[in-house]
């Protein structure tokens, strides 16, 4: 506990800050602690004494940055495939020479 007394107002404006942060946040591990001191020292709230509960919880904080990275590319995959899957050229098989339509079978 820093001492440093915050209204609401402050609160909903490092709440902000962090999120309009967090779209320029690398998905690198424990890259956003960097964004999180920049943000409270913004605010002049203090962060000598803070540094080492922002790194406890930056693990929680990276979990949830790659979750959700994995999701959105698993989500783009997924429905590029479904949008042009009709457009994609038959394979044709060594056994014989009529192509193979794997892309049905999926």
């Amino acid at each position: 506990y820093t001492g440093v007394g915050t209204d609401t107002g402050t609160a909903f404006t490092i709440g902000l800050l962090g999120i309009l942060a967090s779209l320029a946040i690398p998905a690198v591990n424990s890259s956003s602690v960097v964004a999180v001191v920049i943000i409270l020292e913004s605010m002049s709230v203090p962060t000598t004494g803070t540094v080492g509960l922002i790194m406890a919880m930056e693990w929680l904080n990276d979990r949830v940055r790659t979750t959700s990275n994995a999701m959105s590319h698993i989500t783009c995959v997924l429905t590029t495939w479904r949008l042009s899957k009709k457009s994609f050229l038959p394979v044709p098989t060594a056994a014989s020479d009529e192509p193979e339509d794997k892309v049905s079978r999926v």
